[in-house]
This record gives structure tokens, C-alpha cells and sequence, in this order.
């Protein structure tokens, strides 16, 4: 208990007091520990006032750890009384992410205090250790920053921002900026500056690129970000208190911190008492130390806001931004999900029907322009890693009679080979469709075919899946019927290698019934575009299938 009874009082927050104030302090001070010894230091909080030592486990974000180990050493002086003895506060930086994956594997137990850097993984607590109102004090603020090189031009939205392929989306699991990032830009949606579908469209591609991508922390981005504009990161989620700490120690670093005019994710670092009421005073503590002018001022030197979010006078941040929630826990927990499951690289066959029906008007285009339109956007979102083929379909459209025709097979798309990459040719072939429109539709042969295929060929570490799109029902009178079709399928589906059907009927001639039956004998889903102008937004819905997003 080293230096934890010294009887000498906190230094004055006032740098004005005057010295004559100071000497009747100390002289008080002398004469009281004179005349009545131990009592009073326990009034100034030194020794007496507690005996033996309880830890007091402290899990902070890292970011944070410096002013709490600060703030531990101080109030491990002073003493704090708790009903088994004197509060030892002992400080262990952690992210919110690991303590949580460590507290799940059974590889450490809940801290007494816990800091994470954002309300919302709270929420992520084993059930019925979520603390209460009352055992949650906010000590700062800081906001969520787009962080690029000075040249980078000023971002209108998130998610404009982060779409520009030269951008890098941090993964929300591990990161509260990529977070707090990724619930702007939800937030942006709900609030009418973004569509359903380009927010799904970017939410499939950055997930997908951020699942397989070797981890990127902030610190490798910070110093890219610092390089020639050539090599820099368009723009990389951060926090203003992280930007302020790194351009503090290089302030020649051509970097820059902008929020767009939507407004921030402010991450607001809360103090939580997760073990039991004994350990209130070392709770209290701790979040009335940050009440002081030390604990205050301890906080803005580290570049962090006050909790209520207000810029300080002359910061090198930000300004005052408009403030946009980080979603309740369920909310977050479905974004975190949804996320996790879109990461996983996919493996896809699209099917298209290019019978005669598909020439019929919609509007001032085809149906088939519009599906070729929308097959080639959502082709758009899909990172290069992503393995995708192209079908049609039509009676006798293929070799020997078949129902179908590979325009493009099963392949990566940043892959290349003779004639350039697979993502060209595959764009290609979806562009060629509407050159080969003619005939009936052969919808059950063909669909057995692609699945057939596709599970021969079938990936265990990607999300495998066909997707059926046509306007119409089955005509091939010589093939399949529908009940042969579901029997055989039914028969040869293997919950061992998940292979989903996604069906998408189009306009008002669609099988509807027999499409949601081909679908569910798969684990599936079935959407239809009654207006095929519709198609567009259907189709991004359809690749969302397997997290259940739908459309807002």
C-alpha cells in the first residue's frame, strides 16, 4: 500500500489562490495532525480511514487507459473505504469486443468497473449482467470522424464517403468506429438520404471486403493516410480523440478529420458498475474524480469531449456536430448479425430467363433491359473475391435440347484469364441477354440444372446459392412438372452443404406459387416485383435473403 496514507491535501485547482490562502492550509494541516494525529488524516482521506486491500478491476478501452490508470493511482492514495477494506483500483486496458470474447469463452470473469468506449455494448453483456441506469455514469464524448488525406474533397454523406473504392471501412466488430460508422449510415437511410437499396448494396460489398481482408487496425490507415494521395486511403473511419492524439504527435501529418453535414455517432464511454452495491463507492469514486478540475482537465488534454459532446474552445477537432444515436441494443445486435453474415464470401448463379415474354414493355424499357440493368448494379456491389455465374434460359435455348446456356461460369470475379477479369466477362455475358431473347419458358429443367451444377462444385467456406429470376410459368411440356421437381429437389438437398434457391418473380405473369415452393424446398426465399419496374430494388433485397435486411 505504498503511497496510498500520505496526509498531504490535493493541490489547489485555482492556479490564482493566494500564498497566504496556501500557508494557513499547511499550517492548519500541521496543527491538526499534531494535535489529533491518526483522526485526522482520516478526514482528508489518509490513513485509518480503511484497512486491507479489495480489488477493484477496472477494464477500460484502450484509448481511455492513460487517464483512468492516472485516476486509479490518484484515488488508490487517498483511499477509498469499501465494507471489506480499502478499494485497490488495478486498471487492465481491453476493447469492448475482447472482453466481451473473453467473458463468452470462459477465459476471464466480468470486471467490477468496466469503461467501453460506447453505451451500446452494454447491451452485449451476458444476460442479466447489463447494469442499470443508476450503475452507469458517461465520463466523455467523442466523435465519429472520416479521416483522409488534406486534399480529400468534403464528404456529403457516409455513405458517399465510404463507397468511393479508395475508402476502407473498418469491421464494426472489432472497431467502435466502424461501428459507429456503419449506424450512420444506417441512420442516414431511415432518414431519407439514401435508399434501401444502396445502402444493402454497400452494406454487401464493405462487409464482404472487410471479411476478407487481413485485419486493418486505425493506426496502419493514420499512416497511410499520411503518404502520397496515391497510395492513401480515400477516407477511414475514426474518433476525434484518436486524431487529435496522432496529429498531437505529428503535426506535420497531411491528415484531416471531416463529419459529414448529417451529423456523428458520438461514442460516449461509460463508467458501469457490473459487481454488486458493495462496490458503489469505488463506482461513485471514480466518476466524481472526473467531476474535479484534475479529472476534467486530465480528460480534454487527452483530446476527449465532456459528456455533453460540446467542442472545447480552440480544439484541433471537429466542431460542434448534430449528434445521430447509435441504435438500441436489439437494433445493434441485428446490424452486428447481419454484418457477420454477409462477410462470409459468396458463391452465386444467376438464372435468367430470356424467354419472348422478357421483350414485353415496362414502361419507356423491356423487361428484359430492366433485369439486365439490375443484374448488372447488383453485380456492381459484390467484391472481387466474390464468385459469380451467369445462366439463361429458355425452351431449347442450350446444346442438345437443353432449356439453358452458361454465359458465364463459376468463378471468381477479380480473378483473370485470357480476354481480362472474370467480373468483365460476366458483365458481359449479362449485357448479351437481351440478344437472346426468344422462346417459352423452361423454368423447372433449368432450374434442377443450376442446382445440380452448383452443388457439384459446392464451397463450404462460402455462402453458396442460385438465384431464378423470370417472368412467367413453366412451359417445357416435354420436362419437369413441379411436383417431379420438388420431389427430386427435396431428395437431394443436404443440410451438410446449404445451397439456397432465390427465386424472383417479375411482373404479373410470374409463378408466384411454384416459385415460393421451388424456394422454401431449399431453405430459400421467393420475392416478387409485381411492377418489374420494381426489379431493381427485388434483386438487391434477394442477395440480402440470407440476414432477412428486406428494404425499409
Amino acid at each position: 500500500m505504498s503511497g496510498r496514507h500520505s496526509a498531504t491535501p490535493p493541490k489547489a485547482s485555482s492556479s490564482n489562490e493566494l500564498p497566504v490562502a496556501r500557508i494557513a492550509v499547511v499550517v492548519v494541516t500541521v496543527m491538526l495532525v499534531t494535535l489529533l494525529g491518526v483522526g485526522a488524516r482520516a478526514v482528508f482521506g489518509g490513513a485509518g480511514s480503511c484497512s486491507g486491500d479489495t480489488a477493484v478491476r477496472v477494464v477500460v478501452t484502450p484509448e481511455l487507459a492513460p487517464v483512468i490508470e492516472q485516476a486509479a493511482k490518484e484515488l488508490n492514495r487517498r483511499e477509498v473505504a469499501l465494507p471489506e477494506g480499502c478499494a485497490d483500483f488495478q486498471v487492465k486496458e481491453q476493447t469492448a469486443a475482447a472482453m466481451l470474447q473473453a467473458v463468452e469463452d470462459g477465459e476471464a470473469e466480468l470486471p467490477e468497473l468496466w469503461i467501453p468506449d460506447a453505451s451500446a455494448w452494454l447491451g452485449e453483456l451476458p444476460k442479466g449482467d447489463v447494469p442499470d441506469d443508476a450503475s452507469v455514469r458517461k465520463l466523455a464524448k467523442s466523435p465519429v470522424v472520416l479521416v483522409g488525406h488534406k486534399g480529400a474533397a468534403e464528404p456529403a454523406t457516409w455513405l458517399s464517403a465510404l463507397s468511393s473504392k479508395s475508402s476502407i471501412m473498418l469491421d464494426p466488430r472489432s472497431s467502435s468506429a466502424g461501428l459507429g460508422t456503419l449506424a450512420a449510415i444506417h441512420g442516414e437511410s431511415i432518414a431519407g438520404k439514401s435508399t434501401g437499396t444502396e445502402l444493402a448494396g454497400w452494406m454487401v460489398g464493405a462487409a464482404q471486403r472487410t471479411g476478407s481482408k487481413k485485419k486493418l487496425t486505425e493506426g496502419t490507415l493514420f499512416k497511410r493516410a499520411g503518404e502520397s494521395t496515391v497510395t492513401a486511403p480515400g477516407y477511414f473511419p475514426s474518433t476525434e480523440q484518436r486524431y487529435l492524439q496522432r496529429i498531437a504527435a505529428d503535426p506535420d501529418l497531411p491528415i484531416t478529420a471531416q463529419v459529414p453535414k448529417s451529423g456523428s455517432v458520438l461514442l460516449d464511454y461509460p463508467l458501469a458498475r457490473l459487481a454488486g452495491g458493495g462496490y458503489g463507492p469505488a463506482f461513485a469514486a471514480l466518476g466524481d474524480y472526473f467531476g474535479t478540475a484534475a479529472g476534467w482537465q486530465s480528460l480534454i488534454d487527452a483530446g476527449f469531449r465532456p459528456p455533453s459532446g460540446k467542442a472545447p474552445k480552440d480544439s484541433d477537432g471537429v466542431a460542434d456536430v448534430i449528434e445521430l444515436g447509435l441504435v438500441d441494443a436489439p437494433g445493434l445486435d441485428r446490424l452486428l448479425r447481419q454484418w457477420v453474415t454477409l462477410s462470409v464470401r459468396t458463391r452465386m448463379l444467376a438464372v435468367i430467363d430470356v424467354s419472348g415474354s422478357m421483350a414485353e414493355a415496362a414502361g419507356n424499357k423491356t423487361r428484359m433491359q430492366l433485369a439486365t440493368e439490375a443484374a448488372t448494379e447488383s453485380l456492381a456491389f459484390m467484391p472481387d473475391d466474390a464468385q459469380v455465374g451467369v445462366w439463361a434460359f429458355s425452351i431449347g435455348l442450350g446444346s442438345g435440347n437443353r432449356d439453358y446456356r452458361e454465359l458465364a461460369p463459376t468463378r471468381t470475379l477479380g480473378s483473370t484469364s485470357e480476354g481480362g477479369s472474370h467480373r468483365k466477362k460476366a458483365e458481359a455475358a449479362i449485357s448479351r441477354l437481351s440478344a437472346i431473347v426468344g422462346g417459352g419458358t423452361g423454368l423447372y429443367d433449368s432450374t434442377l440444372a443450376a442446382f445440380r451444377t452448383a452443388m457439384a462444385s459446392h464451397d463450404s467456406a462460402r455462402s453458396n446459392s442460385i438465384v431464378v429470376l423470370t417472368d412467367g410459368r413453366n412451359e417445357d411440356e416435354n420436362g419437369l412438372s413441379l411436383a417431379q421437381l420438388l420431389d427430386t429437389l427435396e431428395r437431394e438437398v443436404d443440410p451438410a452443404r446449404p445451397l439456397q434457391i432465390i427465386t424472383i418473380g417479375m411482373g404479373p405473369d410470374a409463378d408466384t406459387k411454384a416459385l415460393k415452393k421451388i424456394a422454401a424446398v431449399s431453405g430459400g426465399q421467393s420475392y416478387t416485383a409485381e411492377d418489374p419496374r420494381d426489379i431493381g430494388k427485388i434483386l438487391t433485397s434477394a442477395l440480402l435473403e440470407r440476414v432477412g435486411w428486406g428494404l425499409r
